[in-house]
């Protein structure tokens, strides 16, 4: 199986990812970014933090809820490909 280069804005309905209470106690915030693998038919294969947020509690949400949406298969000249793209999360507060 081949991927084809990476699709910017893939046609996924993201799930939103929970903040978790231990971090919201802490104070933990960040970004992750998420690459995800998403198949022919649309499901998503994989995901993996490919920049960490700094808190492993963010990146595990941030990767759950990855793994937990759903995508449309990426068509290119009437056929569906296996593509990659990278998602962040921002996790913060709100003054």
């Amino acid at each position: 199986m081949t991927t084809v280069a990476a699709v910017g804005h893939p046609d996924c309905a993201m799930v939103k990812p929970p903040y978790p209470p231990m971090s919201k106690r802490l104070q933990e915030a960040g970004t992750a970014i998420v690459q995800l693998i998403i198949d022919e038919r649309g499901t998503i294969e994989s995901a993996r933090i490919v920049r960490s947020s700094g808190y492993q509690r963010l990146d595990d949400a941030a990767r759950d809820a990855v793994l937990a949406s759903t995508c449309s298969p990426h068509i290119v000249d009437g056929t569906a490909k296996r593509v990659t793209a990278a998602v962040p999360f921002t996790f913060g507060f709100t003054n």
